[in-house]
């Protein structure tokens, strides 16, 4: 007699696991970087007074941010509405730490600021040496055209009050040249950590500010 059900078939061998992908190592990455970034967005030479211990002097790199954000305006974003289709109505510059502080300079440039409706600052080193974006926006406030845009400065809590101090003296004279300046402090945050949070505050007030101007221009016909 054959039997009623057949043995059951062997299971099927367990795949072989996969090797783990190798550790990614940035160690040295954030150092290698800083002579750049010190270049292009910031607005004097000077030297750092942060950083860690036998860090590269940035003295005689940094100060050339008037010419990074002169080519973003007469190379970058020329190129970039030549490839793609965009909307020079909605365009927004987002830049963390010293990046903020290459934001804040365009801010000031007559060549990059009209170019840009909504402009996005982590945590800016607009306090390098001793505040030179204040005394730059001091001398040149009055020969500035006027800049209708939208601002967001994100900050923690926990960053000093020196950057809390810059954030309400920045939204204080952007507001005296035009600019809305919406200031979020994220409580609890460093410098450091208040990244992630940037990140997501920028995309949704970004989203919400585009939303905004959308509504507008239906509700006038544009």
């Amino acid at each position: 007699l054959e039997p009623a059900f057949a043995p059951a078939a062997p299971p099927p061998p367990l795949p072989t696991p996969r090797r783990p992908p190798p550790a990614l190592d940035v160690r040295g990455l954030w150092d290698a970087l800083r002579p750049t970034r010190a270049r292009d967005y910031l607005p004097t030479a000077a030297e750092s007074p942060w950083g860690v211990p036998g860090a590269d002097s940035l003295l005689l790199v940094s100060g050339h941010a008037s010419t990074f954000v002169r080519f973003l305006a007469s190379t970058l974003v020329p190129l970039v509405d030549a490839r793609y289709r965009t909307n020079a109505a909605q365009r927004a510059l987002v830049g963390k730490s010293l990046g903020g502080s290459g934001v804040a300079h365009a801010m000031l440039e007559a060549e990059s600021a009209p170019l840009f409706s909504h402009f996005l600052l982590g945590s800016p080193s607009i306090g390098w040496d001793g505040g030179a974006f204040f005394r730059l926006e001091e001398q040149t406030r009055s020969s500035r055209p006027a800049l209708s845009a939208s601002a967001l400065m994100v900050v923690g809590s926990q960053e000093g009050p020196g950057t809390l101090r810059n954030a309400k003296e920045f939204e204080k004279s952007m507001h005296q040249a035009g600019v809305l300046v919406t200031v979020d402090i994220v409580q609890g945050e460093t410098h450091g950590s208040v990244s992630f949070p940037f990140a997501g505050r920028a995309i949704a007030w970004l989203a919400d500010e585009l939303s905004k101007s959308r509504a507008g221009a239906v509700a006038s016909g544009a």
